[in-house]
């Protein structure tokens, strides 16, 4: 079996796919992410397969929050996926899956509490915390658990701004974030006390 379900916490999830990347002796830059799974990214992922690898190469593929148009998509993908690729569907449960998808993959449990975050769950969750520093930590606590988790956030708050050009908010708490980022690879909590002396240590926005 070449395609998997992931469902559990999110740090569990990534312990298990970097224990399986070690296993499988799988390198950084053929590892692929979609935060975001679209129809315009499953027309990437089927070029992305097209490649030849060397007989000893491998490449590993993460979606989360996919379409149901995507997922329809890719349904071929999952049955004729190359032998030199690994395909990991990281979710809440599989039932935010289609049928046709989860019974061509092997679920896997890691257990722990999942905290899954869909996009439009970050976006709203953050319009409701932007104007109070307090709340808005309470959340990346909750939310932040690695650089990808920090990413999806820059993301959501850049789609924030577009959407409302005027929000200072929103475009404050970008410019931090964007700030904090780096910090992350090194240790998590530096980028949030980072972010909480940054907010206390102002004017208020």
């Amino acid at each position: 079996m070449q395609v998997f379900i992931l469902t559990g916490s999110e740090k569990n999830k990534k312990d298990y796919i970097d224990a399986f990347c070690k296993k499988h002796t799988i390198k950084s830059f053929f590892i692929h992410d979609f935060l975001e799974f679209k129809i315009s990214d499953a027309r990437s992922l089927k070029q992305l397969l097209s490649k030849k690898l060397h007989s000893s190469e491998h490449q590993l593929i993460t979606i989360k929050n996919p379409t149901h148009e995507a997922q329809n998509a890719i349904l071929k993908l999952t049955e004729e996926l190359p032998e030199s690729a690994f395909m990991f569907f990281l979710v809440s449960g599989k039932d935010d899956l289609l049928s046709t998808i989860v019974s061509r993959s092997s679920v896997i449990d890691v257990g722990g509490v999942s905290q899954e975050f869909t996009y439009e769950d970050v976006i709203k969750e953050l319009k409701n915390v932007l104007k109070d520093p307090s709340q808005f930590l309470s959340f990346c606590n909750s939310y932040i658990t690695d650089k990808e988790s920090v990413d999806h956030l820059i993301l959501c708050l850049r789609n924030i701004i577009i959407e409302n050009p005027n929000d200072a908010h929103a475009y404050f708490l970008l410019k931090k974030m964007t700030e904090i980022s780096p910090f992350i690879n090194q240790n998590n909590v530096q980028a949030r006390f980072s972010l909480e002396a940054t907010l206390f240590n102002i004017d208020p926005f």
